[in-house]
């Protein structure tokens, strides 16, 4: 998840997570980064909820 209001986090994120992962998606949500996990909590939760229930549909491998 990345902060729609930029702050001490690159705004590119393939800066930080292109060293860490091959692959990856990024959803922006409301507010600034601290916002989005105290007053604008509700859509980090839509977009969390959202992740879990499609790793949970896919089949085991």
């Amino acid at each position: 998840m990345r902060a729609e209001v930029s702050s001490f986090v690159p705004s590119d994120p393939t800066t930080v997570w292109g060293k860490l992962a091959a692959e990856f998606e990024v959803d922006t949500v409301p507010g600034d980064h601290l916002a989005m996990v105290k007053t604008d909590f509700k859509h980090l939760a839509s977009v969390l909820s959202r992740y879990l229930e499609e790793a949970l549909a896919r089949p085991n491998s």
